[in-house]
């Protein structure tokens, strides 16, 4: 039997979804055997994602998405965890991190988004392991001022904020406040009838190696407290699982051969790296996140 699932594929601009969606195809359509998920059929979507799938191959950046450019991608997947195994209808409209921008700043949907996207049930969040913004803080700027803890960094940090401008602005509210808007707006616009699971892929996971963060929920905890509050408060509008994702493996350098970097792996797919929840094993299968989202949901 068919199931038809809508995954909602959404973050800022430059969290690592079009990475993400490159792991994703070259795993599937390669049979790769770490992933769970096996290709039964593909939409219109093949060029798109070939594209994709050759940048990162050859560990290419894949730069932004126009905010007027969306590619939905439609898979028809098997679960090859089932025996006999199971067909699924995997749908991810691929909504621009501009675009997710600009509703917020705005304060309004589109209505493109609130008929096709803001009833989905099922939620693929995006977040930088360290691109935020993390803005200035009323307790920065009462230390700056008093000359207390790391006074020369915070004072750049307040002086440089103050430069670009006298007046607050919406576009500079840290990252976890705008998350967490969206999470507010779904529950309160679109209420449905059970919770929405919502899957928070922490990207470029590498940038974290060598640091006292081993595990996503330390990360979630420590670097997005508002956000993980948030979810553990609120258990009945989500039920939520935080997955730490490296999809290319390593962080683009600017004018160097990524090739020495690729030679690092006997196996390419050992590029892909998940961590889940408090767990710091390390998988190898890039659809982990998908998996825990379908796992606990039916139409029936």
């Amino acid at each position: 039997m068919t199931q038809e699932s809508d995954v909602l594929l959404l973050g800022l601009s430059g969290t690592g979804k079009s990475t993400f969606l490159a792991a994703l195809w070259g795993s599937i359509k390669n049979r790769n055997t770490n992933c769970a998920l096996a290709l039964a059929e593909l939409g219109e979507e093949r060029d798109y994602l070939e594209g994709l799938w050759r940048k990162w191959v050859r560990a290419e950046e894949l730069g932004k998405s126009p905010s007027e450019v969306v590619h939905p991608v439609h898979l028809q997947l098997l679960d090859t965890r089932k025996d006999p195994q199971s067909t699924l209808a995997l749908r991810i409209p691929d909504m621009s991190g501009e675009t997710f921008r600009e509703q917020f700043e705005s304060r309004q949907w589109t209505l493109e988004f609130e008929n096709q996207f803001a009833g989905s049930e099922l939620v693929l969040l995006f977040a930088h392991s360290e691109r935020m913004e993390e803005g200035v803080t009323l307790a920065e700027i009462q230390h700056a001022r008093l000359g207390v803890g790391d006074v020369e960094g915070i004072t750049s940090h307040v002086d440089s904020e103050v430069a670009e401008s006298d007046l607050w602005e919406i576009r500079r509210c840290r990252t976890q406040v705008q998350l967490v808007d969206l999470l507010q707006c779904f529950a309160r616009e679109v209420p449905l009838d059970r919770p929405r699971r919502v899957a928070l892929a922490v990207s470029a996971w590498d940038l974290l190696d060598g640091t006292f963060l081993k595990t996503p929920q330390q990360w979630l905890r420590r670097r997005m407290g508002l956000l993980a509050q948030y979810l553990e408060m609120n258990p009945a509008h989500y039920t939520a699982e935080v997955f730490g994702v490296s999809a290319q493996g390593f962080e683009y350098v600017e004018g160097e051969d990524p090739g020495a970097r690729l030679a690092e792996f006997a196996n390419g797919w050992e590029r892909v790296r998940v961590l889940r929840g408090a767990d710091a094993t390390v998988r190898h299968d890039i659809t982990e996140p998908l998996q825990w989202l379908l796992d606990g949901y039916s139409r029936e």
